[in-house]
């Protein structure tokens, strides 16, 4: 299926806001705690046949974040599709946009459409409940 005009609407979860606190492998060795992921359901990396180590050139839509994300993590059968999307080399560069300028919070989304192939656009969505 091409991937190109779809879109992936991930709610987010203190998990997904502070992977570099949460969690009790986390204590054992202190993390920045600006690390945070997007995840992908098993379904939406099928849909999309996101693969694990596949890099997709990424911008906000405000143009604040910019940059190649990653596919990291896996998942399936034979472990192919990968279960998160982190800036490649900078694991703390997505939590920047979302905690400082987003003001992001449990409950709030992320919007992810794929304008190419490979080439994403990534839109915050207040949660107004």
């Amino acid at each position: 299926m091409p991937r190109s005009g779809k879109k992936i609407e991930i709610t987010l979860k203190d998990v997904h806001l502070n992977w570099g606190t949460e969690g009790a492998s986390r204590s054992a060795r202190l993390r920045n705690p600006y690390e945070s992921y997007l995840p992908i359901s098993m379904e939406n990396a099928k849909r999309f046949n996101i693969l694990k180590g596949e890099t997709f050139e990424c911008i906000s839509d405000d143009g604040y974040f910019e940059g190649d994300m990653k596919a990291t993590g896996s998942q399936g059968n034979l472990k192919q599709y990968g279960k998160n999307l982190v800036r490649s080399g900078n694991m703390r560069a997505l939590g920047y946009w979302l905690k400082d300028r987003k003001n992001a919070r449990p409950g709030d989304k992320v919007v992810i459409e794929f304008i190419e192939e490979n080439k994403i656009i990534i839109s915050f969505c207040k949660n107004t409940i």
